[in-house]
């Protein structure tokens, strides 16, 4: 029981160095709380209110003595838009907040200062170009009505609309509008490439640009029903695949909420350098000489060092899950605390792994707090720590599971923060989780049984 004796050596020492101590608990935490403030709740999170600009050039059209602007009309919905919970019914927090007395010249300057995320461009023949994609609209729905392998059908079809059209009293230029059917029209989404505000926004704008068409057509095609044969179909246009993105009902999500447990991670990979630290101190004190003449085995120093630093490690995890509740993290009501806290030390066994890997390498302290960061902060951001890596995917169907398995994969915090996403996020199961801990662990046992052999190869074995 010789690694109770060093447990309780190795827990003094670390509260009494408690410059490092502090380090390492503080440092994760002005982490969470500055990536808090910037993509959490207080910032309104997922739910941004993107600042755009709209230059409406359109003329409108005009439709039964009426002058239309769809222009107009589109502008409105984009000022009204509003985002939905997961009910489907909208909350108060609007999607743009939209300027519309900008010039081209003043939008471009608003956004390469990064005042705005956008700026939209619609051209003067707009509207003559979404009459021209209704009537498209109405043309399609009336032929997918027409059975043309029936020439009888298609007669009756003809005599009964030029019936409706002298029945109604009206002519053919009242029944269908006079427009441009050459009209095409281009908007434009100016923005920076490179700010991720810019594809959310303009990605918003698109979606929205094409289902207002598609309801202009929808409209154009109920207007002109009185004017068609009874046979015609108006859900003829309906689609036969819907696509539906739920997003994991995300819509409450924020950025923040994501990197969470990444940032537990990157807390638990940094108390990895206390542990590169300490091997360091005891070698240079003559610590380690002093073992060598006594009858403790490897197994004694370095299980009594590992217990202290998973204790760590858990107490890490819960002070950054706490911070992460104050600064609005959603925290799944249906999380397993105790699974997450579970696979956290195994990410916390396989960081003294890796820092006993290192521990062997080093010659003084000074040595190990260079080598520390240098090592653990670019794991960080291999793992997705704090945004996600280009994936280099090795095979689409990982043991038959059907499911990827990417390089960066083979490092054990990767599954680390994955697994602490699906428990803490998602409120997933250990059957969810059970493969990325199977993983963790083999590639965990793999760099322990390395780490021993090289610590004790270059530290603890007698000359």
């Amino acid at each position: 029981m010789r690694w109770v004796a060093i447990t309780k050596k190795t827990a003094r020492e670390m509260i009494r160095d408690r410059g490092a101590l502090f380090f390492t608990l503080l440092f994760p935490v002005i982490f969470i709380l500055l990536f808090g403030v910037a993509f959490g709740t207080f910032t309104g999170g997922g739910n941004t209110t993107y600042n755009i600009a709209i230059i409406n050039y359109d003329e409108g059209i005009v439709l039964n003595d009426v002058n239309m602007s769809y222009g107009d009309n589109f502008v409105e919905i984009l000022k009204d838009l509003k985002y939905q919970d997961n009910e489907g019914k909208n909350t108060s927090t609007y999607v743009f907040n939209v300027r519309t007395d900008l010039l081209e010249e003043k939008a471009q300057e608003l956004l390469e200062d990064q005042d705005i995320s956008a700026y939209v461009i619609i051209p003067r023949n707009f509207s003559a170009a979404v009459m021209a994609e209704s009537m498209v609209y109405v043309q399609s729905a009336i032929l997918a009505s027409i059975n043309f392998s029936d020439p009888v059908a298609v007669q009756d079809f003809i005599q009964q609309l030029m019936g409706n059209m002298t029945g109604n009293g009206t002519g053919f230029g009242s029944a269908i509008p006079n427009y441009d059917k050459n009209a095409t029209a281009t908007v434009l989404v100016q923005g920076d490439p490179g700010q991720q505000a810019f594809f959310t926004a303009s990605g918003i704008i698109d979606g929205v640009l094409r289902g207002y068409i598609e309801q202009v057509g929808v409209m154009s095609l109920e207007h002109s029903i009185e004017y068609l044969p009874a046979g015609i179909d108006n859900e003829a246009l309906k689609p036969h695949v819907i696509v539906e993105n739920l997003a994991m009902k995300s819509s409450e999500f924020t950025v923040f909420d994501y990197l969470v447990p990444g940032f537990m991670v990157f807390a638990i990979l940094m108390g990895g350098m206390i542990v590169i630290i300490f091997l360091a101190k005891e070698d240079s004190r003559g610590t380690l000489i002093r073992l060598k003449l006594t009858k403790m085995s490897s197994f004694d120093m370095l299980f009594g060092t590992t217990i202290p630093f998973a204790i760590l490690a858990i107490i890490q995890v819960l002070i950054l899950l706490s911070v992460a509740l104050m600064m609005g993290y959603h925290y799944n009501s249906d999380a397993n605390l105790g699974l997450a806290l579970f696979i956290a030390l195994i990410g916390c066994l396989a960081t003294v792994a890796l820092g006993l890997i290192l521990a062997a390498f080093v010659k003084n302290e000074d040595q190990a707090g260079t080598i520390g960061p240098a090592v653990m902060i670019p794991l960080s951001f291999l793992i997705g720590a704090f945004f996600q890596m280009p994936t280099i995917t090795l095979t689409d169907n990982f043991l038959g599971t059907g499911k990827s398995f990417e390089l960066f994969d083979i490092l054990p915090w990767k599954q680390c923060s994955k697994g602490l996403s699906k428990v803490l996020t998602y409120g997933n199961g250990f059957e969810e989780v059970a493969l990325d801990i199977a993983l963790m662990s083999i590639f965990t046992i793999v760099l322990f049984v390395i780490g021993v052999m090289l610590y004790h190869k270059k530290r603890l074995r007698s000359s």
